[in-house]
């Protein structure tokens, strides 16, 4: 499917779930899907849905699970998602979102899953590269934060020297006392940076760090990106 979405959907008062993720969907999010009193289920992953969160999403008392992640979502995240007494899911990771996670989110009382930590890193010529935290429920905002003072550190340097970013920031950044917020942070970052230069160079990265299996093969966690994505 391509597009936007219809906000003809929030007129469906008896609707409970929609699901379309890892298609071409495109535009901002309609804030009519608010008006879904019985919604349980959102899953728009792994599109290309653009503008910022409709804070309307947050008077959704039945919702469950909210999947954003992988699109071009950017501005803050709603307050209002804090009245999701429901929610039990919440996945924004890999986004442009902005700003502080709201304080309304340590209400819910149900939330298990809370998935925001994912970063890009850009060059000078517009070459960029992703990488995945890895993160805990209630660990987000300390690595995000990691994530954004590591960066700091980036300015000016090549991509290509990654062992030493490496090094520089565990002795400089973590004084030689890496905890699981610092190495989770350093990790995304080093993958973005592999990620820039293996684009850069025109090979996957595989090669890099010493080529595919016997079997031509190589083990992935595909948990950055959508099934079947053309361009991620």
């Amino acid at each position: 499917m391509s597009g936007p979405i219809p906000g003809a959907l929030g007129s469906l008062s008896r609707l409970t779930h929609i699901v379309a993720q890892a298609n071409d969907l495109s535009g901002e999010i309609p804030t009519e899907l608010g008006n879904l009193s019985s919604f349980v289920w959102m899953g728009l992953h792994d599109n290309d849905l653009t503008g910022e969160i409709p804070a309307e999403l947050g008077g959704l008392a039945k919702l469950q699970r909210l999947y954003l992640t992988n699109n071009e979502l950017y501005g803050e995240v709603p307050e209002e998602l804090g009245d999701l007494s429901a929610l039990t899911n919440l996945w924004l990771n890999h986004n442009y979102l902005s700003g502080q996670i709201p304080q309304s989110l340590d209400n819910l009382e149900r939330l298990s899953r809370l998935r925001l930590a994912g970063n890009r890193v850009e060059t000078d010529d517009g070459t960029y590269g992703w990488g995945e935290a890895y993160t805990q429920t209630d660990r987000d905002t300390a690595i995000t934060a990691h994530v954004e003072r590591l960066g700091h550190y980036l300015i000016g340097r090549s991509p290509f020297n990654i062992k030493h970013f490496s090094q520089v920031a565990y002795d400089d950044f973590a004084a030689k006392r890496g905890a699981m917020d610092f190495w989770s942070a350093l990790s995304a970052i080093e993958q973005a940076l592999w990620d820039i230069v293996g684009k850069s160079l025109g090979v996957p990265v595989f090669d890099l760090l010493g080529g595919a299996s016997a079997a031509d093969r190589v083990r992935v966690d595909a948990t950055l990106v959508g099934r079947h994505r053309k361009s991620r």
